[in-house]
């Protein structure tokens, strides 16, 4: 079977949480986990002391999370 083409997740990419609040993130940093799964360390755009660990592999989830439109302001 063919897998669509994985997105990128990148230092300072921010996206939106699909759940009832849309909730905008911004990945702070990335790394893999003791197993080499990559991870990302996000933390909310309107309160930076919220943050947040998920699995790239969940970002990418069109289900779960979107790319943020328009510039960054905070």
């Amino acid at each position: 079977m063919f897998r669509k083409a994985e997105i990128e997740i990148a230092t300072g990419d921010r996206l939106v949480e699909l759940n009832r609040e849309r909730t905008e993130w911004i990945v702070d940093f990335i790394f893999n986990d003791p197993n080499q799964v990559p991870h990302a360390r996000l933390r909310r755009r309107d309160d930076a002391s919220i943050q947040r660990t998920f699995a790239c592999a969940v970002l990418r989830n069109d289900a779960r999370f979107k790319r943020a439109d328009g510039p960054a302001s905070a």
